[in-house]
């Protein structure tokens, strides 16, 4: 997955994603994002059985809605999440990226 980003963009590491658990997935509303598939076929990979991707024209209303989401957020992981997946948004928004997402 690192390589098919690289090839038409850039990777951003998660800097607290790592080994997040799949509940903090879902108390960040990112379930179907992440539940949307690749872009291009692949063959099923074990080491990411969760791959989601936003297109670019779509990145401005995930802001709002992650924005609307942090507002609600009520514990320190939930809001610590969300601000880092805003600014990968931000980051594509302004780089007029899509957004290639995995979780494993």
């Amino acid at each position: 997955m690192d390589e098919i980003a690289c090839c038409v963009g850039r990777l951003i590491m998660p800097e607290i994603w790592n080994g997040v658990r799949w509940a903090a997935v879902k108390d960040c509303g990112l379930v179907d994002l992440l539940s949307s598939g690749s872009p291009i076929p692949l063959p099923e990979i074990e080491d990411f059985p969760r791959i989601g991707y936003l297109a670019r024209e779509d990145v401005a209303a995930q802001i709002t809605a992650s924005e609307a989401l942090l507002e609600k957020a009520d514990d320190n992981e939930t809001c610590s999440l969300l601000e880092e997946f805003l600014e990968w948004l931000d980051a594509a928004k302004k780089e007029n990226l899509d957004v290639l997402f995995f979780y494993g």
